[in-house]
């Protein structure tokens, strides 16, 4: 059975309390539904965007978000602790058998190691970059993600990365389809070890069609061309 892991093995997280700011049910960027979303996915995870609020644009600036350090405790941790509330009902909502499907995956990962995602976004607009930014900062700073969930991206915004334990990273992987509104459809992911090896790799799922949303709603006339 895995050992509990320490707080070092997490990265450095601040002690500093952040304010709250509007439920990320209510400050998420919209997303269009495709056919293939129809019947699976409940229409309050797509609820309109409320503006930017005081702390998005707080973060807008910054390279990384980091939650809250854990809570105070004794016990034993387990691997379903790295679970909160919000992964398991992600999970449960967006089937993540069906949208979490690696197309190469060079071992299991294990429990308490530490990776990352790294989506190469440079191709997205600005505009959904930005969105996408501002939904981490919500879904990392209210402790959705739990405390060992963080994240950086590039000052040029060519990359970004979300730090995670390997039990949850299917479980992050949906939050990122989410913040990427659909783009990760068709844009491939990448985690990588605590060693820098890329151990999955996905690149959409099932029933995949377009990621309009990575066009920010451009109406060129052009579409997928698919």
């Amino acid at each position: 059975m895995p050992s509990s892991p320490t707080r070092a093995a997490s990265e450095s997280l601040p002690s500093k309390r952040h304010r709250r700011s509007a439920p990320i049910s209510e400050s998420r960027s919209v997303i269009t539904r495709s056919s293939s979303d129809t019947g699976v996915v409940p229409s309050d995870l797509y609820r309109p965007i409320r503006p930017p609020n005081e702390r998005h644009l707080s973060y807008l600036e910054r390279f990384e978000i980091h939650p809250l350090g854990p809570p105070v405790g004794t016990s034993d941790l387990t691997p379903d602790d790295l679970l909160t509330p919000k992964l398991r009902e992600l999970a449960r909502q967006l089937n993540i058998a069906k949208r979490y499907s690696p197309v190469e995956q060079k071992r299991a990962l294990r429990p308490f190691e530490r990776g990352y995602w790294q989506l190469e976004w440079s191709g997205w607009r600005p505009t959904l970059r930005e969105r996408a930014w501002h939904f981490l900062t919500d879904y990392i700073l209210e402790g959705f993600a739990g405390w060992g969930v963080w994240c950086k991206r590039a000052e040029d915004w060519t990359w970004l990365r979300v730090y995670c334990w390997g039990h949850i990273a299917g479980h992050v992987y949906l939050a990122l389809y989410l913040a990427s509104e659909r783009a990760l459809k068709k844009e491939a992911a990448r985690w990588l070890d605590g060693a820098g090896d890329v151990v999955v790799i996905t690149h959409g799922h099932q029933n995949s069609e377009s990621g309009e949303s990575m066009d920010d709603g451009s109406n060129d006339g052009t579409g997928d061309g698919t």
